[in-house]
């Protein structure tokens, strides 16, 4: 997995940390929330995460964990190269280009206090193997970089999604009535505490691409399953916006009277704000 640091430093999120979405919020990833709700409550309830919440999980498996999502990361910060080439701007090649940053220079944070629980050096707890699953999920990633701008961002989007919600949820919301929850005094606590922080940093947002971006890379080149999905994407969600709509996947929010064929102005799209999951 990886960490939604490395999407945006600054995710303005919903008022109740416990809520996916706003209530209310509509548009295509509040739409996706709703519908996989079950999927995000089942990952907060894994395992994994229940130890890490009250401190009783197996050591071995946090040192797997280290060790793999270091070579992730090392993957996802690949993702962010292939973005920059995909980056139809300098306002879009900035945006990858800071996320890259805060990962190399910011991300490791997190594993550091694993490896105090540990007792471990960072070093110590790396590997230069991924398991099949992790290697899956690389691959997969990788793959989405080399087609184009909206699926590379859409195979990012999982991770942070999952991570700033969990942590928030967690650290914020129910620490307090969690049995046997970790304290602020636990080397685990720098984990949950990175992951469910608001930064105050704020990346420059790229602009919405131009129109020869939108179309996408290759005339005539087939869409999944050889057709378009057509949703509506809330305006708070610029970044993947941008990418979908630069895919065709979707079009942007529409006012009265707008055309809705993908890749057609749309005069109703406001800027709207970063979220954390984009």
């Amino acid at each position: 997995m990886t960490t939604p640091a490395a999407i945006t430093r600054t995710p303005v999120l919903a008022d109740d940390p416990t809520a996916l979405v706003r209530p209310g919020e509509g548009g295509f990833t509040a739409g996706l929330a709703r519908r996989y709700a079950p999927l995000f409550d089942a990952f907060y309830d894994h395992p994994f995460l229940a130890g890490l919440r009250d401190g009783s999980v197996d050591p071995a498996a946090v040192r797997h964990y280290v060790g793999q999502d270091h070579q992730y990361l090392t993957a996802y910060l690949r993702c962010y190269g292939l973005g920059m080439s995909l980056a139809p701007d300098r306002s879009w090649a900035q945006y990858f280009h800071d996320k890259a940053g805060f990962l190399l220079d910011d991300e490791s944070h997190a594993h550091h206090a694993m490896c105090d629980f540990l007792g471990v050096t960072y070093e110590e707890a790396q590997t230069d193997r991924l398991a099949p699953s992790a290697q899956a999920y690389v691959d997969h990633m990788l793959a989405a970089g080399r087609d184009s701008l909206g699926v590379l961002l859409a195979a990012l989007l999982p991770c942070p999604w999952t991570y700033i919600w969990s942590a928030r949820r967690f650290w914020l919301a129910e620490r307090a009535t969690t049995p046997g929850a970790i304290g602020d005094d636990h080397p685990l606590a720098g984990w949950w505490a990175f992951y469910a922080a608001e930064r105050t940093e704020r990346p420059r947002r790229p602009a919405r691409a131009p129109r020869r971006a939108r179309r996408g890379r290759g005339r005539g080149r087939a869409r999944p399953h050889g057709a378009r999905v057509r949703a509506e994407l809330p305006p708070r969600d610029p970044v993947l916006a941008d990418g979908l709509v630069a895919r065709g996947l979707v079009t942007a929010p529409l006012t009265p009277g707008a055309d809705p064929r993908p890749g057609a102005s749309a005069p109703g799209r406001g800027a709207g704000s970063v979220t954390a999951w984009t």
